[in-house]
């Protein structure tokens, strides 16, 4: 190669380095549109630096496509839903989390907008339960005239959303992260997941087995159900029918009578560190013995040895945050493999956690489902 043309090459080499380097200040310079889950288009001036989370879980989904998810956040709500475990984790990784403003909490009465607007945030996410008219309630007008965009990360439970199709939510949060490639890859990598679990059972159309499924699961007598959201659709997903589907939207309260004449098959109840001290518990920072103790705890109430899961022993624990983040697919394969262990006999949701922490900031590590009489967790 001539000198003239070497020095060509190379010139070209630092043209196209230097143009890589500055991509990533281009890119958080230019304007951002997106559709948020209300449906709503939304334009911002350039990659937010600032956000306000009106729900703190949603740090979970950054974490899937951020090195650093905390970073941008300058604010955020409904900390109690927020595992304590979790926020410990991200607490060690992300000591800078303890700067982050608490502006309330996660109904529109106990949210603090004006503490919120104080913060100069350029993105608040909102959820429904914050405000159910979805941008055009008191919430969004104040945000909105303090020059402040907002989001919708939850559209409400009467919008017949689907808690297994995280594909608008990912990609609404890779937009404003600036992380796409990010989001398209998780994205791929679930809806491969799902698939390996619906056309299984598609197939094989199994008997549907029965399944009480008990939120807030020991706050109180039994029980508590979901309704045609949630926890319904990963049973229903999964190969079963909730026994619940019957109830309101939001769930529903079952009398143990109802479910002595029902007869479910199997029981499962979710908890965390929010149920510490009152009910089931589960998730990091609790060990085996601690989750065992306060499952079988459950069992012990009035009447409840009496109804069928519990004299066949198919009573199950596993962590509620699963219900709201797309990491929900390692609860779908668990929830699976018991209602339909031999046809899931080859699923390992554990090496679906593996793969999922491999893309998170922050791995999950603990305990986060549990039969009672399972020898060994999955962790």
């Amino acid at each position: 190669m001539s000198h003239p043309t070497r020095r060509a090459a190379l010139a070209r080499l630092a043209a196209a380095a230097a143009a890589a380097s500055f991509a990533p200040a281009l890119r958080a310079q230019a304007p951002v549109s997106f559709t948020d889950m209300a449906g709503r288009s939304v334009t911002l001036p350039r990659l937010p630096q600032r956000i306000v989370l009106t729900e703190a879980n949603d740090l979970l989904s950054f974490a899937l496509l951020d090195p650093d998810p905390a970073a941008r956040v300058v604010g955020w709500a409904a900390l109690r839903r927020f595992d304590n475990g979790t926020f410990e984790a991200y607490r060690r990784r992300f000591p800078a989390i303890d700067r982050i403003e608490i502006v309330g909490d996660w109904s529109a009465d106990s949210f603090a907008a004006e503490k919120a607007i104080a913060l100069k945030p350029d993105l608040v996410l909102m959820t429904a339960y914050q405000e159910p008219g979805l941008g055009n309630g008191d919430l969004t007008r104040r945000f909105e005239a303090a020059g402040i965009p907002v989001a919708f990360v939850t559209a409400g439970v009467n919008t017949r959303t689907s808690a297994t199709e995280i594909a608008p939510k990912l990609r609404m949060f890779g937009a404003i992260l600036g992380r796409e490639p990010k989001a398209e890859d998780y994205i791929a990598f679930y809806q491969s997941h799902l698939a390996a679990v619906t056309e299984r059972i598609a197939h094989a159309n199994p008997t549907r087995p029965s399944v009480l499924i008990e939120t807030y699961a020991g706050l109180g007598e039994c029980c508590r159900a979901p309704g045609r959201h949630g926890w319904s659709e990963f049973v229903e997903v999964a190969g079963g029918r909730n026994l619940g589907v019957d109830t309101p939207q939001a769930g529903g309260m079952l009398s143990l009578e109802y479910l002595l004449a029902q007869e479910p098959e199997v029981y499962i109840g979710n908890g965390g560190s929010y149920l510490d001290g009152k009910g089931l518990v589960i998730g990091p920072g609790y060990d085996r013995a601690t989750i065992h103790a306060s499952l079988l705890r459950l069992t012990e109430r009035t009447g409840f040895r009496e109804i069928r899961p519990v004299r066949e022993g198919k009573v199950y624990a596993i962590w509620t945050v699963f219900a709201t983040q797309p990491i929900n697919i390692v609860a779908i394969e668990q929830i699976a493999k018991w209602l339909h262990p031999a046809l899931f006999a080859d699923i390992d949701p554990a090496a679906t956690m593996a793969a999922i922490n491999r893309r998170l900031s922050v791995p999950m590590e603990g305990i986060y489902w549990l039969g009672l009489n399972e020898q060994e967790p999955a962790r």
